[in-house]
């Protein structure tokens, strides 16, 4: 008898949360990756990655950059609203062709809010 009642209670506490719908959050989203010498394949550090739309080709409006870190690492978080669209990201690094990339085109979608793009940089001459 007790178990009965212990399975009934358990099968109406499963059915109660079935009626809660949970919205989900959006809060942005958030790119990273890592670079890499195009031949050496070495982590590169302090690697100037900036941010601009399609429509600034001359990177003046980058208000929002990051430099990689001593792993090869960047992560740059956008502002709430927004998904991969317009985004070009530039990688600098002194003694590197620097690489231009339309986000849409390369990131490569880990979850909904995340995305992922390694970046291999050539040494110039």
């Amino acid at each position: 008898m007790n178990r009965r009642i212990i399975t009934a209670i358990f099968i109406v506490s499963l059915f109660s949360q079935c009626d809660t719908v949970t919205e989900p959050t959006y809060d942005g989203f958030r790119i990273n990756g890592t670079v890499k010498g195009a031949l050496s394949e070495l982590l590169l550090d302090s690697v100037k990655v900036f941010v601009a739309e399609e429509s600034d080709s001359s990177m003046s409006n980058n208000q929002l950059f990051t430099y990689s870190d001593t792993l090869g690492e960047y992560v740059i978080n956008f502002g709430p609203g927004t998904g991969p669209s317009h985004e070009i990201l530039l990688f600098e690094k002194d003694g590197y062709i620097s690489n231009t990339y339309i986000l849409r085109n390369v990131a490569v979608k880990v979850d909904d809010f995340s995305y992922s793009l390694d970046v291999f940089l050539t040494q110039s001459n």
